[in-house]
């Protein structure tokens, strides 16, 4: 090598040790302050990006995870392992025969049959009253006595009608024997055929004037005989010397009990009272009206039987018959109303009382039923657990209807065959509870 090109490369190795040695001279404290800050700043957003990168990557996987958990088991099906399904009893739904009993309210009233309002025939003023409320009357018993100025007319005139018929009978007796005399003097030619036709003709007149004096007089007697006075009495009217009896009894037309009367002593009283003066009902039998729903109508029949029970007896309930059925239905409650017939022992029924009659006793039917102990009920609906696989239970509403002998009426929500949990459905329940608080 010539000493030309060793004199070259030195001198370059010269400078190349003079430029290293000036770049390795510290800069000012000022400048390497902001060189640190601008570093801090490029790691810190480095990191922030590298840590939005992997929770994106990480969101679709977990996303992932969550939504095949969620389709396989929905928040109404509870999961039950081996130990659990140890405590669960599973049966399948079946159908129970019952006496179906529809009961409804209605109330006792009058048997309408055997009751009857009295009322006053004639005008009168009463002098004295025989019965209060209450009080229990036989046929034909005196109620109350008035004075009756219509009764002393008809006693005039029957008094009138008498003395017409003795006239007649004194006429006709004149007669009869005129003409049995004018007879005997025709026979010996004394008198004139004409005369004997003419006694003949006053026969035979005062014979019709008798008539209708017997005639008047019966009129007048029946007049009487309608304010209440038999035979007897008017005999003793029409031999009384022209007495006159101001006073005349109202008499009970039926036997009963008088359940109300709305006349006082001294009241004046006439036949177009709006109100009757006493109301008698033989109380022996009694009515109890209910209202039955359209739905019903289809398990009863005029001569059913029911029972019926009241308030006063709530442990008991008394046979009863339906006696009539409304033809016609109520247009605002749908009801219609239905009469029952029941027998009044001792009286223990009282009219208007409350009163619940069941209806339809004899018509049993068949229902969807499980066993009381299959369904739970909750604030405002009942559930039952059906089986859909083997440790799979789902949460089915139902809806009830009664209970009888350990058994509940399903009237919607399960079928005959439906396998459902009978036993331990509280522990599902809970189950299912605590699953949705921890999904909260």
């Amino acid at each position: 090598m010539s000493g030309t090109k060793l004199q070259e490369i030195e001198t370059q190795e010269v400078k190349y040790e003079e430029e290293i040695h000036h770049e390795a001279e510290p800069l000012p404290i000022r400048h390497r302050r902001k060189l640190y800050t601008l570093i801090g700043a490029i790691l810190l957003l480095l990191l922030l990006i590298n840590g939005f990168l992997l929770l994106r990557k990480m969101a679709p996987a977990i996303t992932t995870e969550a939504k095949p958990s969620e389709t396989l088991v929905p928040p109404d099906v509870a999961v039950a392992d081996a130990s659990e399904q140890k405590q669960l009893t599973v049966e399948a739904v079946t159908e129970r025969t019952y006496q179906t009993e529809g009961e409804v309210t209605g109330k006792v009233a009058f048997n309408e049959d055997n009751m009857s309002p009295v009322f006053t025939p004639y005008a009168g003023r009463i002098v004295e009253l025989l019965a209060r409320k209450g009080d229990v009357v036989k046929r034909g018993q005196p109620l109350l006595i008035i004075e009756a100025p219509d009764l002393v007319v008809a006693e005039n005139d029957l008094s009138a009608a008498r003395s017409d018929v003795d006239k007649a009978k004194l006429a006709l007796s004149a007669a009869e024997r005129a003409h049995e005399r004018n007879i005997k003097l025709h026979e010996r030619e004394a008198i004139a055929t004409k005369d004997l036709q003419l006694t003949e003709n006053d026969l035979l007149r005062a014979k019709e004037d008798l008539r209708r004096a017997e005639a008047a007089q019966n009129l007048v007697e029946s007049r009487i005989a309608f304010f209440g006075k038999d035979a007897k009495e008017i005999e003793q009217m029409k031999t009384s010397g022209g007495k006159i009896d101001r006073r005349l009894t109202i008499r009970a037309p039926i036997s009963g009990t008088i359940v109300d009367r709305k006349i006082g002593p001294g009241q004046f009283i006439k036949p177009d009272l709006p109100d009757p003066m006493f109301l008698i009902s033989d109380l022996s039998s009694v009515w109890v009206m209910a209202d039955v729903y359209e739905s019903n109508l289809s398990r009863i029949h005029v001569g059913a039987p029911v029972q019926v029970s009241v308030p006063a007896f709530p442990d008991r309930y008394f046979p009863a018959r339906i006696s009539f059925i409304n033809p016609t239905v109520d247009a605002a409650s749908r009801t219609v109303r239905v009469r029952c017939s029941m027998a009044n022992p001792n009286g223990k029924f009282k009219p208007d009382m409350f009163a619940k009659i069941k209806i339809g006793a004899a018509a049993p039917q068949s229902f969807v039923s499980v066993p009381s102990s299959a369904v739970i009920v909750q604030s405002d609906s009942s559930v039952a657990f059906i089986e859909e696989a083997p440790g799979k239970y789902r949460k089915q509403k139902v809806k009830t209807g009664k209970d009888e002998q350990g058994f509940t009426v399903i009237e919607a929500g399960l079928k005959t065959g439906d396998r459902i949990v009978t036993h331990g459905a509280m522990l599902l329940n809970n189950g299912l509870s605590i699953k949705k608080d921890d999904a909260n």
